[in-house]
This record gives C-alpha cells, structure tokens and sequence, in this order.
C-alpha cells in the first residue's frame, strides 16, 4: 500500500469551502483584494496556489511574489522580477511607469491578479506601489497573512477596507485531518491513528505532512492488512526538527527558559513570567494562555516543542524544577482537583519515588479519569512501597485495560500469592479469568480458574461474582440461553460490583434472545451505575458497557444510533489509549457496518480491530476480528481470501470451542464457488444452534442467508414464528423479505426494499429493489424497472461491490451494451439519427433499431427524455464481457 507521492505536492482536501469563498468573490461584480489569514503550517499557502490557479483558468494574467525577511529591508525586493529595470533603478514616482509597464506586458485585455505570500513581510515601498495599483484596478491583489503578525501601516491597509475580502483558515479537525491521511496514503486509515497524528500536529498541514512522512520512513506507519495505522510513537523529520528548533531559538534566553519549564511542567501560571516575556512567546506562536474558571495557565501551542524541548533539558534542571513546582503545590495547599495528580506526577519524574499516602490519592484520580498509562506508573511505584496484595491487583487491572497481557499476568501473579482474604484473592481470581480468556483465548483454563475458586469461597457475594465471571465466558462463547440461566437474578442480586459488571454479558444474551426492550434498558441503567462504581477494583472500564449497548442497538435495527455511539466511544477510547475498548468496540463497529451492508467501512473496522488485538496479542479479539473480517470479504466475493481468513479463524480459536457466526465461513465460502444447495445445509444446521444456544437473533440472521441463497419458501414460516417472538423490526423485516423473495410480486418486493432502505440496510434494500426490478420486467412493466433498478444501483453502490448471491435474487437490470451507450451519449448531445449514422458509419434505420431497444432498457418514451436521462447521469452501467 505504499504511496510513492508522500514526499511530493499533497492534494488540496479539506478546504472546499475556502475555495468555493475565493471563486464567489472573484466572480463578484466589486472585486476587490483577498487576504488569506491563519497560523504558520496551517496551510495558507498551499490554499492561495489553489485560488491563483482558479483565477488563471478564469483568464486572469496571474503572477507571484514572495515576501521574507530578507527583502523586507530592501523597497521594491520582493517585487522586482514583476516591474521593469528603469522603474526599480528610479523609484521617485512609481505608480505612473509601473502602470505603463503593466499594461506593455499584458497581452489580453484581462484583469492582473497578483499573489503575495507572506503580506506581512512585505516592504513598505511595495506595499504602497500595490495598493495604488489595486486602487486603479490595475491589478486585484490575493495575499497570505500569517495571524498574529504585527503589519506596518502601509501592509495593513491592505488588509482593511470594505472591498477586502478575508478568508480565516483553521487548523484541521480530527475528521479532516482523517480524509486528508485516507486521501494521501490511498487507503483507508485506522480511526485511532488519525486521532493520534490528529493529537501529534494539532491539525497543521505542515507538521501532519513533516509526521507522516518521518513516520513513513521510519516504518512507525504501515499499511499491511488493508489499513494504515501507527505501530508505535509518531516521529517527524529532520525538516521538522529544524523548523521548530529556528522557532525556538529565535526567543530571548528568559523566554527559552520559561519554554522549558513548559515542557517539563506541561503549564505554568500566567501570571509567572515576565509580561514582556509572556507577548514574546506568544507573538511567536510558541505559547498560549488557556482560562479555566478564573485560573489562566500558559501552555505550549504545540506538544512537538515540548519533545524537541524535553531531549535538551539537563537532568539537573529538570529535577530542580520538578522539585520546586511540587513545593509550590504544597504551599498553596494543592487546591485543584488535578493537583494531587500532577504532584505525584512531578514526585516520580523528579526523585522516582513519593509519599505512599499521597501517591494513593494520585491513584485514586487516575483511575476516576481512567488515565491508564497514569495508573500503571504511579501503581509500580507503590508496589515498591507496600507489600499487600492492593497496588498489583490496581497495576494488573491497568496493565489488562492497556492490553499488555503478559505484564497482566505477572501482576496478578504476584498480587494472587500476597492476597489475603476472601475480597482479595476474588479480585486476583476474575483479573486472572479476564487475561486467561480475552487475552490469551485459553478458556478451559479461564473457567478452570473460576471453579477453583468457587470451591474457596463460599460468601453470596463472592459467588455472585464469580457466576458473572462465568457468564462473561459463556456469552463470548456464543452460549447465550446458558448466560441468562447462570444470571437469571442479576437484577436482585446484593454485590452492587457483580450486579454492573453482569449487565455486560446479560445485555448481549437478552438481544440476542429477542428481547431488545429489556437489553437497551438494562445497558442504560447498568452504565450509570458504572460511573458511580468506576474507581472500585475489578471493574471493567464503564464503557464497555456502551459496547454491549452497540450491540443491542444494532439488534434493535438503531444503526445509526450504533454507528455514532461506537465512533464517538472509540475516539474516547484512542484518545486515553484504552485497548481492550478500543479494540472491542472497533468489532462492534464492523458488525455494524456489516449489518448496515457498508461492506468497505466494515472491512476497516474489523481489519482495525484485528491490527490492534494482534499487536496486544489480544487473542479472543482477534479471532472475532478476523471471522468478522472473513465474513465481509465473503460478502465483498473474494473466495481466495475468504479460504486464507477461515485457515486463521481456525487456527485461533479455542479448542473445542466454535459459536454459530463464526462456523458459517464455510458455507459462505461453498456460496462464492456456487455450491448453493450445500451453502444453504450449511446456514440451516448454524441456524439450528443458534437457536439451542439461545440466540434467537443469529437464527434469524442465518435463515435470511438461505432465502438470500435461494431458500425463501424452506425459511419463510420459522422466519414469521421469529418475527413474532423477538421484539425488533430487524426479525420482521426479514420474514416480510422471505415472503416476498417467495411470491416474487413487484409491489411486496418494493415494500420490503423500501423498509430495509428506511432502517439503513443498504445491501438488503439493493437486493429488494434488484428483485421487485426483475419482476416488474417479467410483466412487461419496464420503466417500473428501470426506476426499481436505479434505486437498486445507487444503493448497490454504498455496498463497495458486494457481491450478488444466485437463485434467490432476480437478474440484474437489462444494462446496455457498449454501442448501445455511445448512441444515447449521441442523443444527450442533441445528434439526429442521420448525423449519429454518418458518425458510425450504419444505416439510420440500424439507429432507429438501436434507439428502440435503448428506450426499452431505460423506460423512456422518446428521444428528449432520453436525453434528460443522460444528461442527468442515470444511465445503467454498460454490460461486462
């Protein structure tokens, strides 16, 4: 996947509106000057060149001046190149000969437009020589202004004025800067990555540019398995490097000190550097003042100055400094709420130890903020501080969270032969089960561990807690009507721990049993409870409650309530490196998408999510990541990998252990080789444990394959008995589509693409409207077909290629030939039947034949609506050899 255009030009993205701007104005009656502001590296220039382009493909004679430094001190510097010998060696009236000379060179009678990059280092002379020529309307000026740069008042005027118009530039939101990354590296972009070269640049074009390329070539960005993601910190240029370090080293010495406390610190008081101080660094763009309530803190603009910065900091300052600003957290009483936390912080990095008491109090607000990397760090220091059981069990908890599974491991271990007590070693016990089955995928041993230790403990709720552990297996293992049963009196149970940390596993069995109703309920009320009981040890990360809630969603047919919940949820989850999150909500994203049938967005989800348990090695996330992933690729038609992803799914997974979803990749893979009739045995019998297991909903889904592959009638009455029992509208809208798959009348066909459309099922209501087209043709109804298969067509289309299964679908739409299409292209641009035989070279009467089998094909009546209809662009696709 790599992209050999990284290092070169990046097309413009992101900045449709700002050039939308420039073409508005330019196409206003008063034209005037426009001015291009934004911070260095956000992309002005790159901006202008777009709408300097624009202007000379609308006739302007263009031209282009750059400003520095350099040619500030000198008049007319940056502009000589565009004036003539005499009039640079003569400045003394200037405007006259400049306009003479201007016209001289003009061979159109077409508007100059000059473009000066960098306004704001533009001498005074040439200033005042552009703006009486703007003026005149000699010339119409579009310039870049870098914000916050003083301009003398000769630049500055052109910059003022009721004809002037000004276009701010921002820096680019995450989303941006995620098509930007999908646009340039050409492929898809794992969520998380964006995020984190969104968090490294700030969204500045030029810093995104100098990361990805140094992250390119260092092999940090990689792009294997069909996405681009980080594989570890981001790393910059030597470019980069040596553009922040001239920034940095332009200040005053007291201000590179006060850079330097920023970057060790993180933030300091407004108010504590000099006033003088303070203008300086921000004037350069270095530093800025946040407000919060009515403390101002001074932080640096930009997390690169503070790693440059930090490499160059001596250990002895560093340590004085740490060691004065925890003395002044103590002095003011550590009156915030973060400054316990940034206390124990400063303590660690100055002395690597801290009071216990008060790295307690630190450990307590990491885990509330669920800041892992916190919680590990300050955890190891109190397990070198105390000996009980209750710093690793938090460190093994973090380590777990983080996906470091093997570390994981070793904390429980130790925390497991200090315990003491019935709460400790049920604690050490659930951890451990939690590693041994997601982390490792070695359940036998997972649910060994569990019963052992049931055997140990005999209080109520110690044992609730260990039937949830139980559960928490069983659901992963597809086993559903088990998970109920073992938790059947959650809702009463006492241990407050057990009862949250149960609704996790119960709200993905009562979804999958049909009752939608009571899951989403339960999934809001136990996530509330969650929050209120994140701190207490043993937990999972409360918004693991809102993947099992995405889950139930999408059972509920709520795909677009699914699909913003788990984006947002996984932004959060990148942004405070959560793993074991990260990764399981990326898994319910992909179903999701697969559900939705946007197969593209799916196939990244579920590559993400794979990418990510592989490099955790996250077992039991990985194998459902790659069976989902098999999943879209069978769906997408591609049987070479689909056969490559079941040898994996296979090698993976736990021995002896298979759940319905998961072995249905054979028969996908006997679907793609056209072995129909066997495909459909093989849904039938995973439909049939689906249904043992207690998954209502997996049956459901397994039975609509079979009428998809053909089977409706054999399906269509268990279907409608589903539809009945199971609260959603999914299950009903299946048996509607089996019923009409089975009549194969027009107008039920059309009813059931219609509902699957309003739910967001793209792919369903493609294969609908494919099939009421099919029989709206077989009863001569052709225009009704061809509108039946446009709809069809745009819908197939937000399905990136899926592919159509056989006999249970109708053919596609008749589609036109090659020549078929070069004729109709003929009539859109107005051609009579003479003029379109004497291009070809055939008799009119073959056009007149050729036309009447177009009109046939597109539904329309004569030669003006076909013309309507190719211009509009609705043509159906040509027919494939």
């Amino acid at each position: 996947m790599a992209n050999s255009s990284i290092d070169g030009r990046w097309p413009l993205v992101s900045r449709v509106d700002e050039v939308q701007s420039f073409r508005e104005h330019l196409a206003s009656a008063d034209l005037g000057n426009c001015t291009i502001r934004g911070s260095a590296g956000v992309g002005k220039t790159r901006l202008a060149e777009e709408c300097l382009a624009e202007a000379a493909a609308q006739g302007y004679a263009c031209s282009r001046v750059i400003a520095t430094a350099a040619t500030r001190t000198i008049p007319l510097g940056a502009i000589t190149h565009l004036l003539s010998a005499a009039i640079v060696s003569d400045p003394g009236g200037l405007f006259h000969p400049a306009v003479q000379h201007l016209r001289a060179q003009q061979k159109k009678a077409h508007a100059s437009l000059w473009l000066v990059d960098d306004l704001h280092l533009l001498d005074a002379t040439s200033a005042v020589l552009i703006g009486q020529l703007v003026d005149a309307r000699e010339i119409y000026l579009l310039a870049t202004i870098r914000s916050g740069e003083p301009l003398s008042e000769a630049v500055g005027s052109l910059d003022r004025g009721d004809r002037t118009h000004r276009i701010d530039i921002e820096p680019w939101t995450a989303e941006e800067v995620e098509t930007v990354l999908q646009t340039v590296l050409g492929g898809p972009v794992e969520r998380g990555t964006a995020l984190l070269l969104h968090q490294a640049s700030q969204g500045n074009a030029l810093f995104l540019r100098e990361l990805v390329s140094g992250s390119l070539h260092s092999g940090v960005l990689v792009g294997d398995g069909g996405v681009w993601r980080c594989t570890g910190p981001v790393s910059g240029t030597r470019r980069l490097t040596e553009m922040l370090q001239s920034r940095i080293e332009s200040v005053s010495p007291q201000g590179r000190t006060t850079l330097e406390a920023l970057a060790v610190c993180g933030s300091v008081g407004a108010a504590e550097p000099p006033p003088a101080v303070l203008d300086e660094l921000e004037r350069a763009g270095l530093a800025r003042v946040e407000t919060d309530g009515r403390r101002a803190t001074l932080t640096l603009t930009h997390p690169l100055y503070g790693e440059l910065l930090q490499k160059q900091v001596s250990s002895v300052f560093r340590k004085q400094l740490l060691t004065d600003r925890v003395a002044r957290l103590e002095r003011t009483g550590r009156r915030r709420r973060g400054d316990p936390l940034l206390a124990a912080q400063w303590s660690l990095d100055a002395t690597g130890t801290a009071d216990p008491d008060f790295l307690t109090r630190a450990l307590a607000m990491a885990r509330g903020a669920e800041d892992y990397e916190s919680v590990v760090r300050i955890a190891q220091a109190l397990c070198r501080l105390q000996p009980g059981s209750e710093p690793r069990l938090v460190l093994g908890d973090a380590l777990f969270k983080l996906g470091r599974f093997d570390d994981a491991e070793q904390a429980l271990a130790d925390a497991a032969s200090v315990a003491q007590g019935d709460e400790e070693i049920l604690h050490a016990t659930i951890l451990r089960t939690h590693t041994l089955a997601w982390g490792a995928l070695r359940l036998d041993e997972a649910l060994t561990s569990n019963k052992a230790a049931r055997l140990r403990l005999t209080s109520t709720e110690a044992e609730e807690e260990l039937r949830v552990d139980e559960a928490s297996v069983r659901a992963f293992l597809g086993d559903y009507g088990r998970t109920l049963r073992i938790l059947n009196d959650l809702e009463h149970m006492h241990n407050a721990r057990a009862r949250v940390m149960g609704a996790i596993p119960v709200v993905y069995a009562l979804s999958e049993a049909g009752r939608n109703q009571e899951a989403l309920r339960l999934a809001n009320e136990a996530y509330q409870e969650h929050l209120a009981a994140k701190s207490i040890i043993a937990v999972a990360d409360p918004r693991m409650q809102l993947v099992s809630q995405l889950h139930a969603l999408a059972q509920a047919g709520r795909l677009a309530e699914a699909r913003t919940l788990g984006e947002e949820t996984y932004a959060l989850a990148s942004a405070d490196h959560s793993l074991f999150c990260q990764v399981w909500i990326a898994v319910g994203l992909g179903k999701v998408e697969h559900f939705a049938g946007r197969l593209p967005r799916a196939f990244e989800w579920f590559t993400t999510a794979a990418a990510l348990a592989s490099d955790a090695r996250f077992k039991g996330a990985q194998w459902l990541s790659v069976s989902g992933l098999a999943q879209v690729t069978a769906a997408l038609g591609n049987r070479a990998k689909v056969a490559a992803l079941w040898k994996q799914v296979c090698d993976l997974g736990p021995a002896g252990y298979t759940r319905p979803d998961v072995a249905t990749l054979p028969a996908w893979e006997m679907a793609l080789n056209g072995r129909l009739s066997e495909a459909c045995a093989g849904f039938m019998e995973q439909a049939e444990r689906a249904r043992a297991l207690g998954s209502l909903a997996q049956e459901s889904e397994l039975l609509m394959d079979v009428a998809r592959l053909g089977g409706a009638r054999r399906v269509r009455r268990r279907l409608e008995e589903l539809a009945r029992v199971c609260d959603s509208p999914v299950p009903t809208a299946r048996a509607a589509c089996a019923a009409a798959l089975d009549q194969q009348e027009p107008a039920p066909l059309l009813a059931v693409a219609e509902r699957w459309d309003a739910m967001g099922f793209a792919l369903f209501a493609a294969e609908s409207y494919h099939a009421a087209a099919a029989a709206q043709r077989r009863i001569g109804h052709t225009r009704a077909a061809v509108s039946a298969g446009r709809k069809a067509s745009a819908l197939y289309a937000q399905c990136g290629g899926a592919h159509v299964f056989g006999i249970g679908l109708a053919d596609m739409p008749a589609l036109l030939t090659m020549r078929e299409r070069e004729m109709a292209g003929f009539i859109g641009r107005g051609m009579s039947n003479q003029e379109i035989a004497d291009s070809l070279s055939i008799s009119v009467r073959t056009v007149g034949n050729h036309l009447y089998r177009i009109y046939q094909k597109v539904g329309a009546k004569n030669r003006r609506e076909l013309a309507r209809i190719v211009n509009d662009g609705l043509l159906p696709q040509e027919d494939q050899p």
